[in-house]
């Protein structure tokens, strides 16, 4: 089973379009579910999609392997064994937002993946999520 785990981008875009983009992400890629902070009220808990006020919160939530996309991971992308971690069990992407990232909650039993790319920008979490779920089954 595959979780997202993400902070809305509230200041760039509307959470309508970002939900949008999620839910072709997953169609696209079989996730079964998203864990998002903090609460946007106009969407309500799902089987789909829990919303918790901080990411300590979605944290807690989350079950299975965590697997944190940041700019600065300790792994490459291309490093991570993800036929492993999906054989072993269920997965938990996690990602920032352009405001914040979630570093500073990594632990030892964590994957701390980055994504290397061309110039230095922050990616939105949902191209991160992309890009991540695309290299998973093997693009």
């Amino acid at each position: 089973m595959i979780t997202i785990c993400s902070r809305w981008e509230k200041s760039q875009m509307s959470p309508e379009l970002e939900w949008r983009m999620w839910k072709q992400l997953r169609g696209a890629f079989g996730i079964n579910s998203f864990i998002m902070t903090p609460v946007v009220h106009e969407f309500k808990t799902t089987a789909r999609m829990q919303q918790f006020d901080t990411m300590e919160e979605v944290l807690e939530n989350c079950k299975g392997q965590r697997v944190f996309l940041e700019q600065k991971g300790d792994l490459k992308l291309s490093s991570v064994k993800w036929n492993n971690l999906l054989n072993d069990g269920d997965i938990c992407i996690i990602l920032g937002n352009t405001q914040m990232g979630n570093s500073h909650l990594v632990t030892k039993s964590d994957f701390n993946v980055r994504i290397d790319y061309e110039s230095n920008t922050d990616l939105y979490g949902i191209n991160a999520a992309a890009i991540a779920l695309a290299y998973m089954v093997g693009q």
